[in-house]
């Protein structure tokens, strides 16, 4: 297995382009999800809701009441240079802290993981990965090009395929690897 980073590769006699998706777009607002996250921090705007109370407040009326039956985890951010979310805690005291958290209602871990409560925890550590992807630019395009060479003795490149919004690197992987497999299985 070869590990495909940002940059052009030669494989079976085409150009695989990797380069970081510039034109991605939030996918807390894009996509739906099962979770609800709520952020509070001064300069940046996180999350699916921003509430202008204070979060103590906010989360005994709203949070506290789906603990049982549902499924809260906090959310904690390191800013600095750049900006990464978890639902653990960083060790930098300095440049992290909570910022608040993702949470599903009982009716919500019904509805969407017939109530399986782990289901609905990895469902909610998912959006956190592929926000905090999105927060940190790991987010890519693959364009795969023919190459031939003209007349002339130049080489050009004509797109045969490209697939934009990939997140992370190891989709990346998998996508290349799926694309020349199914190659080699039509030929």
């Amino acid at each position: 297995m070869t590990d495909y980073d940002v940059g052009i590769h030669d494989i079976n006699g085409k150009q695989v382009e990797v380069e970081q998706d510039l034109d991605v777009t939030d996918p807390r607002a894009d996509y739906d999800h099962v979770g609800t996250m709520v952020c509070w921090h001064g300069r940046y705007q996180l999350g699916d809701e921003q509430p202008k109370e204070e979060w103590f407040d906010y989360y005994k009326r709203e949070i506290e009441p789906h603990e049982v039956g549902g499924v809260v985890l906090p959310l904690y951010l390191y800013d600095h240079s750049g900006i990464t979310m978890s639902t653990s805690a960083y060790s930098c005291p300095w440049d992290s802290g909570q910022v608040g958290w993702i949470y599903c209602t009982r009716k919500q871990v019904e509805e969407e993981c017939n109530g399986d409560l782990e289901l609905a925890k990895k469902n909610l550590e998912y959006e956190v990965l592929e926000y905090d992807q999105y927060l940190r630019g790991d987010v890519y395009t693959v364009t795969v090009y023919t190459v031939h060479e003209c007349s002339l003795g130049h080489l050009h490149r004509e797109i045969e395929d490209s697939l934009s919004g990939l997140y992370g690197l190891e989709v990346v992987q998998d996508y290349i690897e799926d694309y020349f497999n199914e190659e080699e299985e039509v030929a």
